[in-house]
Parts: C-alpha cells; sequence; structure tokens
C-alpha cells in the first residue's frame, strides 16, 4: 500500500471515530431504579425474539411452498423430452405429482399463517 492509502485508511479510522464519539449519547445519571427498568425490558425483547423469528418463518414458508407451482410445466417438458439424455420419465412424472399437489399445499399454508401469526404474538403478550 502506497503512502496516500495509509494516509487515507489512517485518516478515515480517525474520522470515524470522531463522529461516533461525536454522537454518541452521554451517559445516563439514573439511579438502580432505570438499571432494573433497562434490565427488565431487554429480557423482554430476549422472550419475544424467539417467537418473532417463527412469525418471520412462516411468512417466508409461503413463496417456498408457491415455488412448488413451477415443477408442474417442469414436469410436463420433461415427460416430453424424457428421450434426449439427461432427463428421465420418472423424475418427469415425479416433478409433475408435486406441481399437481403444490397449489393445495399454497392453499393450506397461505390458510394457516394467520393463526401460526396470532398465536406467535398470544406467546409475546403472554410473557
Amino acid at each position: 500500500m502506497n503512502d496516500f492509502g495509509r494516509y487515507c485508511v489512517r485518516y478515515s479510522f480517525l474520522l470515524g471515530l470522531a463522529s461516533f464519539l461525536w454522537v454518541a449519547p452521554p451517559p445516563a445519571r439514573g439511579g438502580v431504579a432505570e438499571a432494573a427498568l433497562m434490565v427488565e425490558s431487554g429480557q423482554l425483547v430476549l422472550r419475544s425474539f424467539r417467537p418473532l423469528i417463527n412469525v418471520a418463518g412462516a411468512v417466508l414458508e409461503v413463496p417456498v411452498v408457491a415455488a412448488g407451482v413451477l415443477r408442474l410445466p417442469m414436469g410436463v417438458v420433461e415427460v416430453a423430452l424424457c428421450p434426449l439424455p439427461g432427463l428421465s420419465l420418472s423424475r418427469g412424472l415425479r416433478n409433475f405429482g408435486k406441481g399437481l399437489l403444490a397449489p393445495f399445499e399454497l392453499t393450506a399454508t397461505v390458510l394457516k399463517l394467520p393463526f401460526r401469526v396470532v398465536g406467535e404474538l398470544g406467546k409475546i403478550v403472554a410473557d
């Protein structure tokens, strides 16, 4: 690294450190009650974190299941082109069958979603 590069790295680090110290909030001058309140709110956040992760997983499950609908046309193409090397009739029929079932799985996932979300949010409120 040349001198100009070292100069830029050094002063950008110092500039970042100075801006952090300038924007950082002043230390709290509260008592024990404020510290206890901060600990209690931190515990509440940690308890509510797992149900929120479960809600995010339930919401992200919908597009994954929706992508299964694409197996139907893929299976049809594989069955039609099965004489070509690299494509097999059994894999095409398997994709075709999974593609036929995918809309029903998607419907079930979408209908279960509100119940899963409300159940997980109920866990947060109960704590």
